[in-house]
């Protein structure tokens, strides 16, 4: 699963060449500097115009094969959650927006979302 950059599929996922397209640039990009890129848990990154918000959602420890760094990514401008785990080769795979607006510093930026809206999920 880790190591290789894949393309999401099933039931609910915004098939969007484009959005899929800019995440795994950021992904290539961000991640093997990641010494600038902090992933601990809740830590912020975001740029003024920029709809992509990363939040670092900790180091997941592998055994002997060392540790990747995961985050939280939310793009406001095609309302999709994502999750990316990984080095130099990342893996990403899509979430469900309301699971992320749990983690706190996800909430404010996920607004097309309400406690109604996510009621039961």
């Amino acid at each position: 699963m880790f190591g290789m950059l894949q393309r999401p599929e099933g039931k609910g996922v915004r098939r969007s060449s484009v959005a899929f397209a800019t995440l795994a640039a950021v992904a290539v990009a961000t991640l093997p500097a990641t010494g600038c890129i902090s992933s601990a848990p809740g830590a912020l990154h975001a740029s003024s115009g920029n709809p992509l918000v990363m939040i670092g959602a900790g180091r997941l420890e592998m055994g002997g094969t060392g540790s990747y760094l995961a985050y939280y990514i939310v793009d406001s401008r095609a309302q999709t959650c994502w999750f990316l785990a990984g080095g130099g080769s990342p893996s990403i795979a899509p979430l469900d927006c309301c699971a992320v607006r749990r983690v706190a510093e996800a909430t404010p930026v996920i607004t097309w979302l309400d406690d109604a809206a996510c009621a039961g999920r």
